[in-house]
Parts: structure tokens; sequence; C-alpha cells
């Protein structure tokens, strides 16, 4: 998939001449673009719907207060509802939140019996409630930056049983930047009620309302 198109034109094939330009300000070229006059000129990514927001960082963030460490087996990103066409040949690095002694390259390492922990619910010896200990709304995430702009229709995580560090609400993040400010990020969606393995795919078009 080329994310840049331009459009050009010639009175004898031989000499070019361009006429417009896609995907040149900041705007990805998907499988399925209208490609209007000025359109790089007339649309800006922040006038996008969160599901048609391509994006180079895409995470999965906990939404919910934790007082225990959150723990990940597996995680994966995918362009298709199914969950069967992995961005994996895409990702250029595991993006997350402060980590334990547990390295992030146990969740994405194919290998269910390896897991990573956040830094952040590590209350064991603390007071409940520490600023150092409980893991706070939007701030353990695990998630991957991409060589190039991608679009995430499907997500896949497994995580820890209940009561051991398991967060019932994520939300899937898009962004530019790996940025910390939790309003950085576009929410494509929360969900709730989360299982030790989930799948998680998006609402589309009518789904969303």
């Amino acid at each position: 998939q080329c994310p840049k198109l331009m459009l050009q034109y010639s009175d004898d094939g031989s000499f070019w001449k361009e006429r417009y330009r896609y995907g040149f300000n900041g705007l990805t070229v998907g499988e399925e673009t209208n490609l209007e006059a000025g359109l790089d000129n007339d649309t800006l990514v922040e006038d996008l719907e969160p599901e048609d927001r391509f994006g180079y960082f895409w995470r999965l963030t906990c939404m919910e207060t934790m007082s225990l460490q959150w723990g990940v087996y597996e995680f994966d990103f995918f362009d298709d509802r199914e969950c069967r066409s992995s961005l994996r040949a895409a990702a250029d690095e595991i993006i997350h939140s402060r980590s334990s002694y547990w390295p992030p390259e146990n969740m994405y390492d194919s290998d269910e019996y390896t897991v990573w922990r956040t830094k952040c619910g590590n209350c064991e010896g603390e007071v409940q409630g520490d600023v150092n200990c409980d893991c706070e709304k939007g701030e353990a995430y695990v998630g991957l930056r991409f060589r190039r702009p991608v679009l995430v229709r499907c997500a896949i995580i497994q995580q820890l049983e209940a009561g051991t560090g398991h967060c019932s609400a994520i939300a899937l993040h898009v962004g530019d930047t790996n940025s910390p400010v939790l309003s950085d990020w576009v929410n494509r969606q929360t969900f709730y009620r989360i299982d030790q393995y989930e799948r998680l795919v998006p609402a589309v078009g009518e789904e969303n309302v």
C-alpha cells in the first residue's frame, strides 16, 4: 500500500506534469480513498473521524486504576477486522509505560508463557493510594511504533487473570508521537469487561452510533 500519490498528466506520454498531490500533508491514502481535487489542502488530519485515522503509533491503554502491576503475556495489531493480517512486519519498536523486572520483549515474542509487568501497581509494602504505587487510569499502556502510518482494525491482548494484574477497561489509542500525555492521543474506542484473552475490534460506520 502506497500512502502518498501524485496525479500527473501528459500531452505526449513522455513529459509529465503534476496536477494534484495526495497524502503529503499528514494524511494517508488508504485502500479506498476518494482522491478529490484539493484533498490535501482542504482536509486536516485533526478533522478526520477516529476510524479513519492512520498513525505511526498505536497502543492499548489501561483505563482503570489498578493496585496491582498490569501483566501482559502477548498483544498484536491487525489491519483487518478478522484479526488475521498481522501488522508485525511493519512494526519498528515496542512502546510501553515504565517496566518492572519483566522485559517488554516478553509481550511481543509469540510466547504466551512469558509476561511483562508495569512498574506502577507494585504496591507490596506500600500505602494504598500512594502516587508511586497505584497504576492511575491511563498510566499503563503497551503498543508499537510502526515504520509507516497504519490503520489498526483489530487488536488482540492476552493478560494475567483477574485479581493478579488484570485490566478490564482498555482503550485503543492512535497518535503521531509517543507522548506520555493521555490527551495527546486519539481514542479509537474504549472496551470494557475485558477477559484474560480478548479480540478488540473497534466499531465502524453505523456501528459507532
